[in-house]
């Protein structure tokens, strides 16, 4: 199944009434006043989630596709739940992942249901290196297996708007368990050809910030999980975090 169609099953639970105030933007502008720590929402389509496995050693039976594989590629969907009761100014996320919800979200929807990601921004505003932090977190989806995500930072200011994050997640299914390196985008953009994602493009653009590298990328974890077809990639990154150096057509 394409992965990405999954994106609409969206949220139904109460959100911070400030929630409004992030409004889904394809690009920021430079700005002296301090854009707080933020991400995009579930109405910008989720992240497309790119982990690239860290383990160096894997038995043969968890290096398969239902198992903890070399790369996975994911989708996954974002929204802010509610404020810190101490600090107004702080708020939660919560965001679930498709690939562990294959039956869909939880009925009744609820926040407090394991297969979503509850984590705190550490701070109200980025960082000087225009970086947010969110507080470790774990997505469970059961017997679809268990997310366990750290060193999780967010892309930020005027500019970026929370539109790239990457982390350090843990895998489990079943008796396997793996590390990988995560990396994701926001809007997710399928492509055929790199043209797809050039953000220049008239009359339609790509709608990816056009300061990123990017361009368009196909793989395992794309055509194999996500996509579903094997001539279908992503507009992802060219390089690691944060991919930063305007879009370069031709060089993934």
């Amino acid at each position: 199944m394409n992965s990405l169609t999954e994106r609409s099953k969206g949220f139904t639970m109460k959100r911070a009434s400030i929630l409004g105030a992030f409004v889904v933007a394809l690009t920021g502008c430079g700005t002296t006043a301090p854009a707080p720590c933020q991400i995009q929402a579930a109405s910008n389509g989720g992240y497309a989630v790119r982990l690239l496995r860290t383990t160096t050693t894997v038995t043969p039976a968890c290096d398969t596709p239902t198992g903890t594989p070399a790369q996975i590629g994911d989708s996954w969907v974002f929204d802010v739940y509610e404020t810190d009761p101490t600090n107004s100014a702080i708020f939660t996320v919560i965001g679930y992942s498709v690939n562990l919800t294959p039956d869909g979200l939880p009925d009744p929807n609820v926040g407090s249901s394991p297969v979503y990601a509850r984590a705190q921004y550490t701070t109200v505003n980025p960082a000087a290196d225009s970086t947010c932090a969110l507080a470790n977190a774990t997505m469970n989806g059961g017997t679809a297996g268990r997310y366990d995500i750290s060193n999780w930072i967010w892309q930020e200011t005027a500019v970026y708007l929370g539109t790239e994050f990457k982390a350090d997640v843990t895998y489990t299914v079943g008796a396997c368990s793996s590390t990988y390196a995560a990396q994701a985008i926001t809007p997710p953009v399928q492509c055929e050809a790199d043209a797809d994602c050039n953000p220049f493009a008239q009359p339609f653009s790509s709608g990816i910030n056009p300061d990123y590298d990017q361009n368009c990328i196909l793989g395992q974890a794309w055509t194999t999980q996500l996509t579903g077809d094997p001539t279908v990639g992503i507009c992802f990154f060219q390089k690691e975090f944060p991919s930063i150096g305007g879009y370069q057509a031709g060089g993934g």
